[in-house]
């Protein structure tokens, strides 16, 4: 089990699975997009946001997603912890995937990145063969 360096769970889940789960909701997550969400924190040396609600943001549901959350794909990697969503403090979305297709092989357990600016950066580590290095898919 990996623990992050630079997140708490409460960051990565809804309110109602930490709610239920304390810090034991990390639990949910693949062990690969956890490190390489500290990977990415060390990288860019700034401030990594995904779920801001427990500090009164709205963002909830840019890391983990319950079923019965409704939004997204039925089968999206982030049903199954190897997604998140994020912002990084004082960087547009586009200037953060040129930074992490630059210098991918830094990020050797990131398999997949949502390409295009969207407002903020997905990355997974879907089960896939990333030899090639990370694939790019459409939102």
């Amino acid at each position: 089990m990996y623990t992050p360096k630079h997140f708490a769970a409460y960051e990565l889940v809804p309110k109602t699975i930490f709610s239920d789960l304390g810090d034991s909701a990390i639990l949910v997550f693949d062990n690969r997009i956890l490190q390489v969400m500290d990977q990415l924190r060390e990288f860019f040396g700034k401030p990594i946001i995904v779920n801001d609600w427990k500090n009164g943001g709205s963002f909830e549901f840019r890391g983990f997603r319950p079923q019965y959350y409704v939004q997204g794909a039925k089968y999206s990697q982030h049903r199954f912890g190897r997604a998140l969503d994020f912002n990084v403090k004082d960087m547009t979305d586009a200037e953060v995937q040129k930074q992490i297709l630059l210098n991918q092989k830094k990020f050797p357990l990131l398999t997949a990145m949502e390409k295009g600016t969207v407002g903020w950066s997905h990355i997974d580590c879907r089960n896939c063969d990333n030899t090639k290095g990370v694939q790019l898919f459409n939102p």
